[in-house]
């Protein structure tokens, strides 16, 4: 049985294993994906009234609302990527 250690440095019996694969495919995809993404979003930014509308699925975690009325990127969650 595989095991690890908690919060409190207790070891701890693992009833499931993991594995973690790689594909480079997918890695250059995601990054395309992400990349269009960016590159909506900062088209969204010069009509900032359509931003609501436009982005119900992902661009919106690349945005950051500075109050109700103005929007930027938010470089942050980028950079992390």
């Amino acid at each position: 049985m595989n095991t690890a250690r908690d919060e409190n440095n207790k070891p701890v019996n693992l009833k499931e294993k993991l594995l973690a694969t790689y594909s480079r495919e997918m890695a250059e995809k995601d990054r395309e994906d992400r990349t269009h993404l960016i590159e909506k979003v900062e088209k969204l930014l010069k009509n900032t009234r359509t931003i609501n509308g436009s982005l119900k699925r992902g661009g919106r975690k690349y945005l950051k609302e500075t109050n109700k009325i103005n929007w930027e990127l938010d470089t942050d969650v980028i950079s992390k990527i």
